[in-house]
């Protein structure tokens, strides 16, 4: 039953972020932000969320009391920070190369509304 409300709650947070993007007005004609961004952060989180010392020991991995501690949920909160931090710093050292390089990653604003596809 667990992972079928991850799913569901999941659902939800696409769904939400779908939203949000838009209404920003941030153009993600994939929804690769939602999907693997808004998701995969409720993935992380959610893992902590509903772990359980059996599962732990099921997988193989030592006896341990982090899932019904509650530590695991900090261990996912703290991954979640180093992703976002990892993926902040990495993109931003791209985009800046980029825009040296090449001025940027628009296209002129005439292609803009012809379409690139």
């Amino acid at each position: 039953w667990m992972a079928a409300f991850i799913g569901l709650v999941a659902a939800l947070v696409y769904h939400g972020s779908h939203k949000l993007l838009l209404h920003l007005g941030i153009d993600d004609p994939l929804d690769a932000s939602a999907v693997h961004g808004a998701c995969g952060i409720w993935g992380l989180v959610a893992a902590g969320i509903f772990c359980t010392d059996a599962n732990v020991a099921y997988a193989g991995y030592d006896i341990n009391t982090a899932c019904s501690s509650g530590d695991q949920i900090a261990v996912q909160a703290i991954g979640v920070g180093a992703l976002l931090a990892w993926v902040t710093v990495t993109s931003a050292a791209c985009f800046l190369i980029l825009d040296v390089v090449m001025g940027g990653v628009r296209v002129p604003e005439f292609i803009e509304g012809i379409g690139l596809d």
